[in-house]
């Protein structure tokens, strides 16, 4: 494949990526150069998705910790940090959902569909983004989903923190990196 951009040097952490997306975007940026820290909360699968991305050349690395847990993700943060100089790339790709309707969806569901998707997300891309004002460049990455946007009884835990998301990136101060 060619190369269209490079990564190399940078350091990005990948939450959520264990499988899907998450798995998936950190393998191709691991690809193009970057230093890819997966994230996710079963570490034997993580080391699995690591070996993945060495096999085919990239670098990886695993962080195992709950992205609710607020101490742990700190942590994680931190330890890339003092083990690299710097974090450069955050994909908050991590996301929990029950496919509840509006009527059947527990108060406990709910909360920890918002914590997952919604304030993990704030409280990890605060962390991250000091270092990288600090450091004078860094971006990052919230993902998203097409259930954001459809109407459907069972997108009752999905779609709204997904869409508070959009209107709080606004919000952020100027000297926060670029978010996407």
């Amino acid at each position: 494949m060619t190369q269209i951009f490079s990564l190399q040097g940078r350091v990005l952490l990948v939450t959520g990526a264990s499988r899907g997306l998450g798995v998936a975007m950190a393998q191709g940026l691991a690809q193009a150069g970057a230093l890819a820290v997966l994230n996710g909360r079963d570490a034997a699968t993580l080391a699995l998705r690591r070996a993945d991305i060495e096999a085919a050349g990239g670098q990886g690395e695993i962080v195992t910790f709950h992205v609710c847990d607020r101490a742990a993700g700190d942590a994680a943060i931190h330890a890339v940090l003092v083990r690299h100089g710097r974090l450069d790339i955050l994909i908050n790709n991590a996301a929990f959902g029950v496919p509840r309707d509006f009527f059947d969806i527990s108060d406990e569901d709910w909360r920890l569909s918002l914590n997952v998707a919604l304030d993990s997300c704030f409280r990890i891309s605060r962390k991250a983004a000091a270092g990288m004002v600090a450091q004078g460049w860094g971006r990052i990455i919230i993902i998203s989903s097409v259930n954001a946007r459809i109407d459907r009884a069972t997108n009752t835990p999905t779609s709204p923190p997904r869409l508070a998301w959009k209107g709080s990136r606004a919000a952020w101060p100027p000297s926060l990196p670029p978010a996407a």
